[in-house]
């Protein structure tokens, strides 16, 4: 009997010890994951999962109403906490914000967030920041509301619920590429694609992925190593958290010809429409200036993106024709430059640089109509 519990004692010491060699072996961003779904810790990634960072579940948090939101607690590479605590792309809270500044408010996808930016102070927001207040002579805030894989219909529903605590003096609207997702990542027919997403959309629910985890796995760290070992792309990307699809239109690989046939039956460009108008209604009713910006797509491997999104650029330039609103035509005017760009959609901090000056140049002249009284702009979030 004893010889037994002796034996087992050593398996088990083994075992652990075994675990944990092979356990520091694994990429940090699997074990990251793990500790961040078990005991909601978030730990420093490292500069080489960069890539794998940008869509990993654990820079994202829960969110009844938009799917998901940004993690406040996430770290960057540089051991930095990048969003503030209302889950926004900030270094400082709202309280911060200086009561005679005006107020930007940017809403999109990564490409707004700035998926491929490690520092808060090379966004895209930072920089159009420090642009605008130089150009100006005053200070201005830019909100950074963007967050990866967002579509238009979730910036509008973000947009809604802080629209009246910020109270912004122009919304600034840079979307496209996300709004082709719903109409891809979806196994329903087209008949039933329905203009609120709930035929592709689901909410990230952590405490669903953690019942998946065997009870061998949350004691053990061999029992550690074999899943996350075993944990496939689909488990450590938002997109596929978030999105019903399954692995047939999730993982497209080479098969372009599939994806872009996929889509051109199922998309309709009036329900993307209609969350582009209701940003601009929501404005309007509040006497705020909307600008919609022209989504740019370098050539690149996402090539077949472009038909769908030059279809949605021209539904946004006619809300320019119509007078609806102000349309920044980057797609069209913004200078080619490989340097500027990290892919085909997202941009370097060069690139970053360039389209703060380029997009900040032609905001001023509707900053300098905006007249209000220093006390209209308290922000208390």
């Amino acid at each position: 009997m004893w010889s037994v519990i002796v034996a087992l004692g050593i398996a088990a010491l083994l075992s652990e010890l075994i675990g944990r060699i092979l356990y520091r072996r694994l990429p940090s961003s699997r074990r990251r994951f793990l500790d961040y779904i078990l005991y909601r810790r978030t730990s420093v990634h490292e500069t080489s999962d960069q890539s794998e960072s940008q869509a990993s579940p654990v820079r994202y948090a829960e969110h009844p109403f938009l799917a998901f939101t940004l993690n406040p607690d996430f770290l960057n590479s540089h051991g930095e906490k990048i969003h503030n605590r209302s889950g926004f792309r900030d270094s400082s809270s709202f309280s911060d914000i200086s009561h005679n500044a005006l107020k930007v408010y940017l809403a999109g996808g990564s490409t707004v967030y700035d998926s491929a930016i490690e520092h808060n102070n090379e966004t895209f927001a930072v920089l159009l920041e420090t642009h605008l207040s130089k150009r100006l002579k005053q200070p201005v805030k830019v909100i950074n509301g963007g967050v990866g894989n967002y579509t238009s219909l979730q910036s509008f529903i973000r947009l809604s619920s802080w629209i009246d605590y910020l109270r912004p003096d122009l919304v600034v609207t840079y979307q496209g590429i996300n709004d082709i997702t719903p109409f891809l990542y979806t196994d329903v027919e087209s008949d039933d694609i329905v203009p609120d997403y709930q035929h592709s959309f689901k909410s990230l629910h952590l405490s669903d992925l953690e019942r998946r985890i065997p009870l061998w796995a949350r004691h053990n760290t061999f029992g550690k190593y074999l899943f996350c070992r075993n944990l496939q792309k689909r488990d450590l990307n938002i997109r596929f958290m978030t999105m019903k699809g399954s692995d047939k239109v999730h993982h497209i690989g080479g098969n372009v010809e599939f994806a872009v046939s996929y889509i051109r039956q199922r998309i309709n460009y009036d329900m993307i429409t209609t969350h582009f108008r209701n940003t601009i209604a929501i404005c309007n009713a509040r006497n705020i200036k909307p600008i919609l910006i022209t989504e740019r797509l370098e050539s690149g491997t996402d090539e077949w993106y472009r038909p769908f999104l030059e279809e949605i650029n021209e539904r946004i330039r006619r809300f320019h024709h119509a007078g609806t609103c102000s349309v920044i035509d980057f797609a069209q005017e913004f200078p080619s430059k490989t340097a500027y760009f990290h892919g085909s959609m997202h941009f370097s901090t060069e690139g970053n640089q360039a389209r703060a000056k380029w997009i900040g140049d032609a905001l001023v002249p509707h900053l300098t109509t905006i007249n209000r009284g220093l006390g209209d702009s308290d922000v208390s979030v």
